[in-house]
């Protein structure tokens, strides 16, 4: 059985199966090297292992996952490799030097494939040269493996009283906005367990009675945190142009959690409010509680959200995209 969900690998899983070879490179860094690494990394010139440059030398596709990984993308252009870059725009490069590094990864690649048409046109007006490589692709969810551990809906046990009930939320990068979110919950008295890590919740904050915060919980624990929540949060900051939050929204629907999240151009061309979720304005801490309570008010609205949560996660099965990626990479 496994013990993660597979779409953690990206469609890597699923083509392994289907006996195609993968090879996974993930190298880490230790005393020396280490320093060295993170020096680069501050750069954007992250240096390269030897053993990952035999790896690059054995493989017909390079995929680079995440941040720009120049060398990495010049070995494989060297070694004449199909160099692609998956889920790596983030925010527009704010400086010159940024800007070139930015350029010069998206000349080497051939593909560059992200989870959303708005973030694609929004990269395609500042680096034209992208419009023969950029292409869109479904951002995947391993229904099997939630599926196992489908919570039962929370109902409250009154309106009036929230601190009877407990939120989640699930998040480890910076686009999220945890002050919000305590603030919010702390406004109506409802109990937050935050999965993240310490350095995201503000230090006047943390302390918070009504807040747990965690982090590093294994699957199984995770699971018990989500059948304990009548809901789950999902806080954005303003003006994120990358798809922050799709896979703890996606995650939540997947257990049959109910899920609220801050609108943001990418949330709102990937879900619709008020039918498999409930959107708020980022950063207005009334709003937010308003949503909340009308969650907690609204049976109809919660099973409404329920329901079609689950129907998502089956249009975006793991299992149909990794052929997808496939035919995507072969294009």
């Amino acid at each position: 059985m496994k013990k993660a969900p597979s779409e953690r690998l990206y469609g890597a899983y699923e083509l392994l199966t289907k006996n195609y070879e993968i090879i996974f490179c993930d190298s880490r860094f230790e005393g020396l090297s280490k320093s060295i690494y993170e020096f680069f990394q501050k750069i954007r010139l992250r240096h390269l292992p030897i053993d990952t440059i035999r790896k690059i030398a054995s493989c017909d596709y390079l995929i680079l996952k995440d941040d720009f990984y120049t060398l990495a993308a010049i070995t494989g252009f060297l070694l004449r490799k199909k160099v692609i870059y998956m889920d790596s725009l983030f925010n527009l490069p704010a400086n010159a030097f940024r800007r070139l590094v930015t350029r010069i990864n998206l000349r080497l690649a051939s593909k560059v494939l992200v989870y959303s048409s708005v973030q694609a046109n929004i990269w395609l007006k500042a680096f034209p040269e992208l419009k023969k490589k950029i292409s869109v692709i479904e951002y995947p969810i391993d229904r099997d493996f939630y599926n196992r551990n489908i919570a039962s809906p929370k109902s409250p046990k009154s309106p009036k009283s929230p601190n009877l009930l407990k939120a989640i939320s699930v998040g480890r990068d910076l686009g999220r906005d945890n002050s919000t979110l305590i603030e919010a919950c702390k406004s109506i008295g409802l109990n937050l367990t935050l999965v993240t890590l310490p350095y995201l919740v503000p230090k006047d904050l943390e302390q918070e009675g009504l807040v747990k915060i965690k982090e590093n919980l294994s699957y199984e624990k995770l699971f018990a945190e989500y059948k304990e929540s009548t809901l789950s949060i999902v806080p954005l900051k303003k003006g994120l142009i990358y798809p922050s939050g799709i896979r703890a929204i996606l995650e939540s629907m997947a257990i049959g959690v109910p899920v609220i999240a801050a609108r943001t151009p990418i949330i709102e061309e990937l879900f619709l409010d008020n039918k498999n979720i409930l959107l708020y304005s980022p950063e207005n801490i009334e709003d937010l509680s308003l949503k909340i309570i009308t969650l907690l008010q609204n049976d109809e609205l919660r099973a409404e959200l329920i329901r079609e949560g689950l129907n998502t996660t089956k249009e975006l099965d793991i299992k149909d995209h990794a052929e997808k990626l496939y035919k995507k990479i072969l294009q």
